[in-house]
């Protein structure tokens, strides 16, 4: 072998380490003209354009979980040693021991007292309305001032169970009101 001392040789050679790959592909890249450099040194100095773009692009990758983040349906249920995901494929409440053939509703109490009948478990994302979702838990009639607004007891009038039902959580409010 005619290696010197002090280098490393891998044990594999087709072993190639993931820095070695990063600078293969820059190297493939074409270099950006003296004007290009320029253009993006001054948009770097312009510190508002540029952390605007970092918002905008956290916002807008925030913005491809929004189904996870906010919706009407839970994430998963685990009911009687069965897994559903709701999200991903549509059940009928007849799977969950209801009557009807047609699309859960989950936000229904009905079904939420069958869900909680058998000891099922249920993960909810952490805010439970969709774009489409009609609220019938107002506080007041139509239109309403934002939930945060009002007192806790007065926020969760509505609700089967008051102030005490889980329902009636910070996540489930109006936070801008209603129109």
């Amino acid at each position: 072998m005619d290696t010197k001392v002090g280098t490393l040789v891998p044990a594999d050679p087709s072993a190639v380490s993931l820095w070695n790959r990063v600078q293969a592909l820059r190297a493939l890249l074409p270099k950006p003209s003296p004007l290009m450099r320029r253009r993006l040194q001054n948009f770097r100095g312009n510190s508002r354009g540029f952390w605007s773009l970092w918002i905008f692009l956290a916002l807008y990758g925030l913005s491809l979980f929004s189904e996870i983040i906010a919706n009407d349906q839970p994430m998963l249920i685990v009911h009687k040693g069965s897994v559903y995901s709701p999200v991903l494929k549509t059940y009928s409440e007849t799977d969950f021991g209801g009557e009807f053939e047609t699309a859960a509703n989950y936000r229904d109490p009905y079904l939420a007292e069958l869900l909680s009948k058998d000891g099922a478990w249920v993960w909810w994302p952490p805010i439970r309305y969709n774009y489409s979702t009609i609220m019938k838990e107002l506080p007041q009639p139509a239109p309403s001032p934002p939930s945060w607004t009002l007192t806790q007891e007065k926020r969760c009038i509505a609700y089967p169970l008051g102030v005490a039902d889980p329902s009636c959580s910070m996540w489930n409010w109006n936070w801008l009101g209603t129109d």
